[in-house]
Order: C-alpha cells, then sequence, then structure tokens
C-alpha cells in the first residue's frame, strides 16, 4: 500500500537534493520514539518515507513551508464534510414524524355509543360505519408518514455509505500524514547528526563569522521545520479524532434506520392487522349485542303479559263467581231496613203521645180563654 507521499513542486526543489537514499543514524535516545513510528508502517510504506527523506531540503524555505500541504488539504476537506453530514442532518424531522404516528394512532374514540335498547339500533351501523373512516383516514395518514420514514431511511443508508467511504479516506490521510511526519524526524535527525555537527565544527575550526551564522541559519530552518512537522502532528491528530466520530455518526444514523425499519415493518402491519381485526369482531359484537337486546325485550314482554294475565284471569273469576248482590250486601240492607222501620215506628208513637198530649193542652187552653172571657163580661 502506498502512501502518496511527495514534496510540493517549487521552482527550486526540482532541482535541489536529487541524492540517492541515505540511511539516517539516530541518537540511542531517539530512536525508540521514531522507529516505534516507523514500526507502525508497512515495508512499503516504509521504504516510501525513506526515499521522501533524500528529497526533502531544509535549506528551501518555500519547501518547508509547503511540506505535507497536500495531505492537510485533503484532511481538512473532508473534515468539512463531517462537519456538513452532523449539521445537515434533520434528525428532529423524524421525531416529528414519529409524535405525528402516535398521535394517529391514538385518533380514535371506540367508546361514543348510545345506551339502550333502541340505541342500538340507531347508533349501531353509524359507529361502524364512522370508524371505518376514521380508520381509512388515518390508514392514508400513517402510509404517507411512512412513505416519510423510508425517504428518511434511504437518506441514513446513503450518508451511512458515504461515512464509509469518509472513514477510509480519513485512515489514508492518516496515514500518510504519519508518513510525513515520519519522514520529516529523520530529516532533522539526519541533518541534526550530520550536516549541523559539520557547521559546529567548521565554525568552531575557522571562527570565522559566516560559518557561525551559516549555523544560525540552519538551526532557523530546522526551527522552522519542527513548527512545520508540529502542523502536521496536529492535522493527523484531528484525522485520529476524525475516525471514531465518523464511527460515532454513522452508528447513530444505523440506528435510526433500523428504528424506522422496525416501525415500518413491524408497528404499523400490526396496528392495521389489529385495526382489521377489531372491525370485523366489532360486526360480530354488535349483533350479538343486538341479539342479546331482542331476547331481553322479549322476555321482558313474556314476564309482563304473563303477570298482567294471570292478574286479570283471576279478577274475572272471582267476579264470575259472585251474585248479582252480594249476602253481605242484603244482611246489610235488610238491618237498614229494621232500624228503618223501629225509627218510624218509635217516631209514630212519639208522634201520637205528643198530638194527645198537644190535645190535652189545647183543652185546657180553650177552657182557660173561656173562663178569661167569661170573667170580663161580668
Amino acid at each position: 500500500m502506498s502512501l502518496g507521499l511527495k514534496l510540493e513542486a517549487t521552482p527550486e526543489s526540482n532541482e535541489v537534493n536529487k541524492a540517492e537514499e541515505t540511511t539516517v543514524v539516530l541518537k540511542p535516545t531517539e530512536v525508540s520514539e521514531i522507529e516505534k513510528g516507523l514500526s507502525q508502517l508497512t515495508p512499503e510504506e516504509e521504504n516510501e518515507v525513506r526515499a521522501l527523506v533524500s528529497q526533502i531540503n531544509i535549506h528551501d524555505i518555500t519547501a518547508i513551508g509547503r511540506f505535507g500541504e497536500s495531505a492537510q488539504k485533503e484532511a481538512n476537506k473532508y473534515s468539512d464534510k463531517v462537519l456538513a453530514s452532523v449539521r445537515n442532518k434533520d434528525l428532529g424531522a423524524v421525531g416529528e414524524i414519529l409524535k405525528d404516528l402516535v398521535k394517529d394512532l391514538k385518533g380514535f374514540d371506540l367508546t361514543e355509543k348510545k345506551k339502550g335498547f333502541f340505541g342500538i339500533f340507531q347508533n349501531g351501523k353509524n359507529f361502524i360505519a364512522d370508524l371505518k373512516i376514521k380508520y381509512d383516514t388515518a390508514a392514508d395518514s400513517i402510509q404517507h408518514i411512512a412513505d416519510e420514514l423510508q425517504a428518511h431511511q434511504l437518506k441514513l443508508y446513503a450518508d451511512s455509505e458515504m461515512l464509509d467511504k469518509l472513514f477510509d479516506s480519513t485512515g489514508a490521510y492518516f496515514r500518510q500524514l504519519m508518513g510525513y511526519c515520519m519522514a520529516g524526524k529523520l530529516k532533522l535527525e539526519e541533518v541534526k547528526n550530520g550536516e549541523l555537527l559539520e557547521l559546529r565544527e567548521k565554525a568552531k575550526a575557522s571562527g570565522e563569522q559566516l560559518d557561525a551564522q551559516a549555523v544560525n541559519d540552519l538551526l532557523q530552518q530546522i526551527d522552522r521545520f519542527e513548527k512545520r512537522l508540529m502542523d502536521i502532528e496536529l492535522t493527523r491528530t484531528v484525522c485520529l479524532q476524525m475516525l471514531p466520530q465518523i464511527r460515532l455518526v454513522q452508528n447513530n444514523d444505523m440506528v435510526l434506520a433500523e428504528k424506522i425499519q422496525s416501525t415500518v415493518s413491524n408497528a404499523l402491519p400490526l396496528w392495521k392487522n389489529q385495526m382489521v381485526i377489531f372491525l370485523a369482531t366489532e360486526d360480530a359484537a354488535k349483533a350479538l349485542e343486538a341479539t342479546k337486546a331482542v331476547g331481553d325485550f322479549t322476555n321482558t314482554l313474556l314476564r309482563e303479559n304473563a303477570d298482567r294475565l294471570e292478574m286479570t284471569t283471576v279478577d274475572i273469576a272471582k267476579e264470575a263467581e259472585r251474585g248479582i248482590v252480594d249476602i253481605e250486601t242484603l244482611q246489610y240492607t235488610h238491618e237498614k231496613l229494621l232500624n228503618t222501620i223501629d225509627s218510624i215506628d218509635n217516631i209514630q208513637r212519639e208522634g201520637k203521645a205528643k198530638r194527645v198530649e198537644a190535645s190535652a193542652k189545647l183543652a185546657e187552653l180553650e177552657e182557660s180563654l173561656k173562663a178569661k172571657l167569661l170573667e170580663t163580661k161580668e
């Protein structure tokens, strides 16, 4: 696998430093860090890194400034893609769709029924018809929601595929940046252990200002190159952090896509099946309820008619056994008649006695009046 390492083209770097690949001698204290980095590369990648070392011109300011630039730009470009993918993902829309779905599923009132015998016949048919209308309306709405969910699901699958490619590209750029870092560190050790030591010895031996300036110039270039390597290290770290971030975003997409799949494949068909079963059993339930009501009503009528028949028949039988005049009535009238005769007899006797008494009284009055009259004439 090739890392694709290359130096950025500059007018100077095209002609300078075309020497064969060099073997870098490292200080014992620094071997572990660089060798640890090289151990993470394949043999082909390591050869590519060591070949790049010989092409680096530590004295070319422009080349140092653009070292690893193309890999950094590509890595940053893919970083922007990740950010755009996260920023543009409208997961809230899916949540609102699911809320609408739950609202539609709850939009049924199966308890609005008239009570009583005649209410069953008056409202039963309308209740089923209304329920079927509600079901058809909700089914259309739910199908529309299901279509929207599946559209989001397809977008999530597409995003997941894009994130897979992004993960692979980021990993490749991470290894490429690591190759640039390894090559830069090897070049620094080569210069520090070689050219810098030679210039220091030369300046120390000659005491010339120009030789001392050459040492200082090289140190400045080394410092610039170390800063440049630090920039590449930072970009490499960003790529390293992006890898788990990409997987987290991808995992969130797949979890939501699986949730949508479960909703569309399981929840909606299950709800529709249950509604079909309800509608089918509701017809039978209404028929059973009506039959029971008819039976109850018939039994009530039979009981009431039996009670009325019994009462009427007994009354007629009793009346049939009665005479035209009850003995009790005759006895009552007989006693009243006897009382009446006794009362008349008593009254007549009393009247007779009073008449006798009145006659005597009248005679006495008459005699008294005569006597009075005679007394007046004398």
